[in-house]
């Protein structure tokens, strides 16, 4: 154990959960940012919360999926591109080889080669095209989590069929439409990059099977069996996961050895950071605090990713089932204080729920400028003199509270009590996701959210928040017209029709309001400037493996 690590199990012992270490990291001298200061094959991440599951496709938590990307690997991955600051950005759609080396498409089908010599950790087993297959029907089968969805938005909705293992070293994948007709969408490449679509040690995974349990879930929820660059060598809930490089990797070894992710829950992390217990965060930090650590000497890149805050309504409520009510709510909205105050200049209006460099972009929500007496008028038109609504959101984000207490105060000015309802990452989206499953939960009302869009497409941003009884519908909103367009366009070959229709299922959703889109921000990390080689791709997750510290 390094003298790093005791010092924080030191801490930990004195401190109640969630951790609350600003007065003890701010009891020492602050340390030279260019001064490691560590075990230099060691880096310590700040998690403002903690991972509910390691299992690929149970992805809604986002440490879950920030570990997958570190210890699992997919067939391919995002096409990582040197910039002037020395932090690595994904180019769009393109892909680079991961566990296949090369690939070939023949209309509908893409034949994928894979790479000789991937071992699995730590069962030694070779990756096989049966471990491929497997994975596919496995993400697609297994309960609750989000591995149909984006197997269904690539084009695979039966596995079994559309997965063939030509022989040990080749697996052919057949792309097809909802309808089964065989077509190689836009996204059905850039897909394989997802963490969903991670490939797992067939022959481990299956003898921890049982009759209850046929997907080895609960064992994959505890467990890793990966072919990463890292593996799981400790883990402490709630507290911190440690991983270490895997010795026998079949590519280059990552220069940072151990990878402490560190449970900080609602601790002041520039004290951290400056105190010299953290080395790297991108949650738990104010627009502010990003200035403090740069103004100090750390180093805080920013990449534009379309990350998108949206206030959502549960239109079942019965205080929002008038659509006059939501309309009045969207109008009060304060978006330019948003923009100023609760994100410091970092970000710009969305008016959409969609990518703006998506095809088919449309911006609808441009319409709901803030505007007091139109808000008023349309209250008075619905006949609600006042009303009291509850608001969740995710104490993790730190500009959640900001942005509450503006929305509070901006609604208050037309007659409308918020009650703001911070609860922690891992319980947020729990309740959220129960509330979709319609199942018991504490969520209703308004929700304060955001989501990262990982493809320049309106499909998978309509498909599950927005069509009835969708993987993601927090809302439970349905309307006809929406269901039947995303329907009916969603695979359409014809570029112009398919973007018109999409326009209009902006439009039309605009109208209704489920959703209201308020900024859309990039990525920011901080972070110690003796690391080199920060990556940023729009799942907005930390490829550890990336990283280095500077001789």
């Amino acid at each position: 154990m390094t003298t790093t690590d005791r010092r924080w199990r030191r801490r930990l012992l004195a401190a109640a959960l969630p951790l609350t270490l600003a007065t003890a990291a701010c009891g020492g001298a602050e340390r030279d940012p260019a001064d490691v200061g560590q075990v230099k094959d060691q880096l310590v991440v700040a998690w403002t919360g903690d991972l509910n599951s390691m299992d690929p496709p149970f992805s809604l938590v986002e440490w879950n999926r920030e570990l997958a990307v570190n210890v699992y690997e997919p067939l391919v991955r995002y096409k990582l591109v040197p910039q002037p600051d020395g932090s690595l950005t994904w180019d769009g759609l393109e892909v680079a080889p991961a566990l296949a080396t090369s690939w070939d498409i023949d209309g509908a089908s893409i034949t994928f080669h894979l790479r000789q010599g991937v071992k699995f950790h730590p069962s030694g087993n070779p990756l096989t095209a049966e471990d491929v297959k497997y994975s596919f029907e496995r993400t697609v089968a297994v309960p609750g989590g989000f591995g149909a969805f984006n197997a269904n938005l690539a084009g695979i909705f039966d596995p079994v069929k559309q997965v063939t293992v030509v022989d040990p070293a080749t697996v052919k994948l057949s792309f097809t439409n909802a309808a089964g007709e065989p077509m190689l969408l836009p996204a059905s490449l850039p897909s394989m990059r997802f963490p969903q679509f991670s490939i797992l040690d067939s022959k481990t995974a299956k003898s921890k099977a049982t009759p209850e349990d046929p997907w080895s879930a609960k064992w994959l929820a505890e467990n890793v069996a990966g072919t990463g660059p890292y593996y799981v060598a400790e883990r402490t809930p709630n507290q911190q996961t440690v991983l270490q490089a895997v010795p026998d990797y079949w590519g280059e070894q990552p220069q940072i050895k151990k990878v402490v992710l560190r449970v900080t829950g609602s601790a002041d992390i520039v004290a951290l950071m400056k105190g010299g217990d953290i080395d790297l965060a991108a949650t738990g930090l104010t627009p502010r605090s990003f200035d403090e650590l740069a103004s100090s000497g750390y180093s805080v890149l920013n990449q534009p990713i379309p990350n998108i805050v949206s206030v959502h309504l549960a239109v079942d409520d019965e205080a929002l089932k008038d659509v006059r009510v939501r309309q009045a709510i969207a109008y009060a909205m304060p978006y330019d204080q948003i923009l100023k105050v609760a994100l410091a200049g970092r970000g710009e209006r969305a008016m959409s729920y969609v990518n703006p460099k998506s095809p088919g972009y449309e911006p609808a929500w441009e319409q709901y400028s803030t505007n007091v007496d139109k808000a008023k008028q349309l209250l008075a038109e619905a006949g609600v003199t006042s009303l009291t609504l509850p608001m969740f959101y995710d104490s993790g984000v730190v500009y959640n509270e900001d942005i509450a207490l503006l929305v509070k105060d901006a609604l208050g000015q037309v007659g409308i009590t918020v009650e703001a309802s911070p609860q922690p990452t891992t319980q947020f989206a729990e309740q959220r996701t129960a509330r979709v499953k319609k199942a018991e939960t504490s969520q209703h009302g308004l929700l304060l959210g955001s989501s990262v869009i990982w493809l320049d497409d309106p499909d998978p941003s309509t498909d599950t928040p927005f069509k009835t009884g969708g993987s993601s519908n927090w809302t439970h909103y349905s309307n006809a017209t929406v269901d039947s367009l995303h329907a009916e366009h969603r695979f359409d070959p014809d570029a112009a029709a398919r973007a018109a229709a999409y326009q209009q299922v902006q439009e039309t959703i605009a109208a209704d309001v489920p959703t209201i889109p308020l900024a859309i921000t990039g990525r920011t990390v901080a972070l110690n400037p003796a690391l080199t080689a920060m990556s940023f791709t729009n799942d907005s997750h930390t490829r550890f493996w990336t990283l280095g510290w500077r001789k």
